[in-house]
């Protein structure tokens, strides 16, 4: 029986069905009844060649569209596809993007490159991005839209609604801003507001003054965590003075939230940034060896320690098959308690008060459940071993001693695995590095050179080795 295919596989067979057949009339007519953010998903499901020939097609048939599209894919993919361009034509694409998402594109070309695509832009766009540029990356000025609405307080409700009908090209039109003569930030009033009160009536009258707001500095994230917290659905940007230069919308918010997401994610796993499966191999390897290498001197440490306890093991090779089991049991505990951390730092309200709860609470857990799984993890493998020495005949057999040293162990490594897994990224969160920065990797090494460590000098003491 086969398995139905999904509407989106759907869309990838056809168009590379269409590109393996060289009709590019059809896959022309196939494309323009697609939406653009599915055209994005479909090309980042094919290999760069494939990719090339519809960022040609659309540039031959629709560039208003090519735009859309570019902007939606990743702004690495983008750039590969742009490069073979001259900058007249890169500006000719460019134009038809918003100012903050050409701002984030230019971003990834080379210095000399994006120089000669800004002068080749239309002069209000490219000041507009030159503007963005200028911000720190990764900051509410590098994304912000410079397209919103924005009136002068005595402003009445009835040339309000005028202005807006007569605007265009306006990212949000779900709030109005209100400004000062200066125009500095004073209010905020939604557009349904507007409808609501007799059209002489002053903006500054009914508009809210308690405002949330950010400042061209501020942090991305902190910009996705204020757009979260207060249900926004779109943020303004000030200057130092207070002046609104701009606005980031929920859209931009969600893109920061899957970046951020994603970052979190790699670094955890010691990935690089940015790595896909479509990338080819000798990339992903230069992008791994460095981390693996990393893991090699970290885990090098738990081979001096079974080293250094060679004659307990000879003593009792039965410590051999046990120890790893140890060092997983505390691997997994930490590593729950890094992501639990790792989070809770992300959000953005830890404070160091917060580190100490976070820490005693996760002591005391460790204690509970280093004694639960320690006891359940002793009678578990007495019976296992008593099992298969009943039914595959199994030699070896456990004494008391061994089962002991096993759940005494086991209690240990789980109490040191909750440990790290809590100061490990605070660490990384005081020296200034990212929590999540292969937090992973540290704490398994914690664990598993601690476990073997501990499983072996009880053995040690138990047996007098």
């Amino acid at each position: 029986m086969t398995s139905k295919k999904e509407p989106f596989e759907i869309l990838v067979s056809s168009v590379r069905r269409y590109i393996n057949a060289g009709v590019k009339s059809r896959l022309w007519k196939f494309l323009s009844k697609l939406r653009t953010e599915d055209i994005a998903r479909v090309l980042d499901r094919l290999v760069f060649e494939n990719k090339k020939i519809i960022f040609e097609l659309l540039k031959e048939k629709d560039i208003p569209m090519l735009a859309e599209v570019l902007s939606e894919i990743d702004p690495e993919d983008a750039v590969e596809l742009l490069s073979d361009l001259s900058p007249k034509e890169i500006s000719e694409i460019l134009n038809e993007f918003s100012s903050d998402d050409a701002a984030e594109l230019l971003s990834e070309f080379p210095e000399d490159l994006k120089e000669k695509v800004i002068q080749c832009m239309n002069k209000e766009e490219s000041e507009d991005v030159k503007e963005l540029l200028q911000y720190e990356e990764d900051t509410a000025g590098r994304i912000m839209s410079t397209d919103f609405y924005a009136l002068e307080e005595n402003t009445k409700i009835s040339d309000a609604v005028a202005a807006i009908q007569l605007a265009t090209d306006v990212e949000v039109p779900f709030y109005l801003y209100v400004v000062d003569k200066d125009y500095r930030l004073v209010g905020v009033v939604s557009l349904k507001k507007l409808l609501l009160y007799p059209p002489n009536t002053k903006l500054k009258d009914i508009m809210l003054k308690d405002i949330i707001y950010v400042s061209t500095d501020t942090d991305q994230e902190e910009v996705a965590r204020k757009v979260e917290r207060y249900n926004l659905v779109a943020i303004p940007v000030v200057d130092k003075n207070k002046k609104l230069v701009g606005v980031i919308t929920v859209d931009d918010v969600i893109d920061i939230i899957r970046e951020e997401a994603t970052e979190d994610i790699y670094r955890m796993a010691g990935v690089v940034e940015g790595e896909r499966i479509q990338d080819p191999v000798f990339d992903s390897l230069k992008k791994r060896i460095p981390w693996l290498m990393l893991a090699l001197l970290t885990t090098f440490f738990s081979a001096i320690v079974i080293t250094y306890f060679e004659g307990v093991i000879k003593n009792a090779v039965i410590l051999a098959a046990l120890m790893p089991l140890v060092a997983a049991l505390g691997g997994v505990a930490g590593n729950q308690t890094n992501a639990v951390v790792v989070r809770e730092l992300s959000m953005g309200d830890f404070d160091w008060r917060m580190g100490r709860r976070l820490l005693l609470k996760h002591f005391l857990l460790g204690i509970a459940l280093g004694i639960v799984v320690g006891l359940g993890g002793a009678v578990f493998i007495k019976i296992a071993y008593k099992f298969l020495q009943a039914t595959i005949g199994l030699k070896v057999g456990l004494d008391a001693g061994i089962v002991i040293i096993f759940g005494v162990g086991i209690f240990f490594n789980i109490l040191n695995g909750l440990l790290m897994g809590t100061v490990i990224p605070m660490t990384f969160r005081f020296v200034g590095l990212d929590p999540a920065l292969s937090s992973n990797m540290f704490v398994s090494m914690f664990t598993d050179t601690f476990g073997f460590f501990v499983f072996l000098q009880l053995a040690k003491a138990f047996y007098h080795v």
